[in-house]
Order: C-alpha cells, then structure tokens, then sequence
C-alpha cells in the first residue's frame, strides 16, 4: 500500500497466514473496526475485508475522513462500489 491518507483499507483474506492472523488480533484489540466482512473488488475469487482504523479514540476524532458516506450520514452502510475503491493492503 502506498503512502495514502486513509484510516480505511482493504485486507486479503489468507486463512493460515500469520500477518492475517495478526490483524484478526488487531480486530479483537479494536484497533480496527471491520466495515464490510467480504468485498471483491478485483478478481471474482479473491476476497477482501473493508477495515477502518480506530485512532480517533487516541485523538478524540471519531469521524471516518476516507469514507465520504460516513461524512454525510452515520447509519448509512457504505457502498460495494466505494469500499472496493479503498486501498488494498499488500502482505
């Protein structure tokens, strides 16, 4: 992943693999926060998990600047179309 400005990504998911497995940890932790649990934004086989990071509870800031929807109403779910247009998580 690139230098991006975003507290959202997207995750591969890869079952028996540690680096995943330290992001479920990161998940239980709560210092990620899962918004979509199965997201393609690619390929039809391969699978993604839409994540946003919690750092407003360290900064006092609970918007979610990376998702414009989050902007404009908190109880709309974000779309297929936006989530498959954050930045992937490369490992």
């Amino acid at each position: 992943m690139k230098n991006a400005k975003s507290n959202a990504f997207l995750i591969k998911i890869k079952d028996n693999n540690s680096v995943y497995e330290n992001f479920n940890k990161l998940i239980d932790l709560r210092f990620l926060h899962i918004i979509n649990r199965s997201i393609t934004p690619d390929k039809a086989r391969e699978k993604f998990i839409a994540v946003i990071l919690d750092y407003g509870f360290y900064v006092g800031i609970r918007r979610a600047v990376s998702l414009s929807i989050f902007k404009e109403d908190l109880d709309v779910a974000p779309s297929f179309n936006e989530l498959r247009k954050l930045p992937k998580y490369n490992y």
